[in-house]
């Protein structure tokens, strides 16, 4: 697995497992599959109460369906720590590459791109993800982010040990 190093203020290097093509692609269909949800609980909803035959209730619904589907991504990764669903089920996130929490722009400059690289140029996001060695694609490049693995803890790995009685700190 490939890592990034992240140094801390206090000069401390930490190093992040980045997220894989596969975590990333996975994360996708999970989000692909909200999406589609959506779009069909909207399409029955509309069967059931909607009146389709006059254009106002034609833009509203249009409205409706698609204003979630363009501002999911960002609406998420803003509200739900740097995760969209497909990134919570697949346990990614994005950070800065300087380790912080990634800022409104950073996620702005993502979302827009994101409609460069998927939506105008489909496949740009995936040959700049193949060749930037840091596992960005361009919309994390430009913002400064890039997406890591969150592992599970153990209460093991956080909760106190009994150490040896004869350790000797040295300063």
């Amino acid at each position: 697995m490939e890592n990034i190093r992240i140094l801390t203020t206090q000069n401390v290097g930490i190093d992040q497992e980045l997220a894989t093509l596969s975590d990333r692609s996975w994360a996708w269909v999970f989000d692909r599959l909200v999406i589609i949800a959506w779009i069909v609980l909207l399409f029955q909803f509309r069967d059931v109460f909607g009146d389709t035959n006059t254009t106002e209730s034609t833009i509203v619904f249009l409205t409706v369906l698609l204003l979630p589907i363009a501002l999911y991504h960002l609406f998420f990764e803003i509200f739900a720590n740097g995760q969209s669903i497909g990134k919570i089920i697949m346990r990614i996130k994005v950070i800065r590459t300087d380790g912080a929490q990634p800022t409104l722009a950073n996620y702005l400059i993502r979302w827009l791109l994101r409609i460069v690289e998927f939506t105008l140029f489909n496949g740009l996001g995936l040959v700049a993800f193949l060749v930037i060695n840091k596992g960005q694609r361009l919309g994390d490049l430009f913002a400064g982010t890039t997406v890591i693995r969150t592992r599970r803890i153990s209460i093991e790995e956080t909760a106190f040990k009994q150490i040896d009685p004869n350790y000797k700190p040295t300063y």
